[in-house]
């Protein structure tokens, strides 16, 4: 569960808020708001090797969100037409020119809201807002920097983390199903992201992905065979929850039948704040 992985990163929460139910096929499902004080992710950001890559100087939170944005709207738009051509919408329309162009622009209001809030323009619940909209952004954000900028003798590294924070964001917001990974977001911005980084990902490790827009949901998903072997062999064993392993085992099962790619399985370790990673 999601639950248990944020609290074997970042230990016991301030406070856990059930503020709504969902009705599924195994049951209510619990809609839960989990709140830790700001010294923990803090000291979470500080102790980052991944972040200082990114940030400089980061030491704490605040200084995550103050990523080069203009670069990652950038990177977006030079991927525009590849992106494009990966979107389905319901019905199996192809309206990826349409579409992108829609979720962009969500991605660059919310580029917009964070040079507001550097210059101190938000104020009480906005703020509150902003927070909760930044964290569905930073992850894919970082991760797509990181895979532009790679070099050659950095691109396995770059990879092995997109696979460990894609794993993760399965877990918390995706399904797993034979032939198919999804992850699932009600937000364009932080969606186009999650497609970017996907993309650049494959186009390095071989694999494909695909985003489905189904009224306000979009899904970023990544099946098929070789499309799952591909992408078993950059993705960890994260003994973090059970969905994620789920998914590693299958793209584990996927690629050993098609035999396309050597998958190179790792298992993940909490020490401190940062992972440490061992083949098995």
């Amino acid at each position: 569960m999601q639950i248990k992985a944020l609290r074997a990163l970042l230990g016991r929460p301030e406070k856990i808020e059930i503020y709504r139910f969902t009705v599924t096929t195994e049951g209510l499902k619990p809609a839960v708001r989990m709140k830790w004080r700001r010294e923990v992710l803090n000291s979470a950001a500080r102790e980052d090797v991944w972040a200082e890559k990114l940030v400089p100087g980061v030491k704490g939170f605040d200084d995550l969100i103050r990523l080069r944005w203009d670069a990652v709207v950038n990177a977006v738009k030079e991927a525009r037409g590849r992106l494009a051509k990966l979107t389905t919408c319901s019905g199996r329309k192809q309206c990826g020119e349409e579409k992108i162009g829609e979720m962009l622009k969500e991605l660059e209001a919310f580029a917009a809201k964070v040079e507001e809030w550097k210059e101190g323009k938000l104020r009480g619940e906005e703020v509150e807002k902003f927070y909760r909209e930044a964290r569905k952004y930073l992850a894919p954000a970082h991760l797509l920097l990181e895979l532009e900028s790679a070099k050659p003798e950095e691109r396995q590294t770059a990879l092995w983390r997109f696979g460990l924070a894609f794993a993760a964001a399965v877990a918390g917001d995706g399904s797993v199903m034979r032939g198919r990974v999804r992850l699932t977001s009600g937000d364009g911005g932080a969606a186009l992201l999650w497609l970017a980084a996907l993309q650049k990902a494959g186009e390095l490790a071989g694999f494909k992905p695909r985003l489905y827009v189904v009224g306000r949901y979009y899904r970023v998903e990544v099946s098929g065979m070789e499309n799952a072997a591909a992408l078993a062999a950059v993705m960890p064993a994260v003994g973090l929850n059970p969905k994620a392993e789920k998914a590693v085992d299958m793209f584990r099962e996927w690629a050993e039948e098609v035999g396309a790619v050597e998958v190179k399985l790792e298992a993940v370790e909490k020490t401190g704040n940062s992972p440490r990673r061992w083949s098995r």
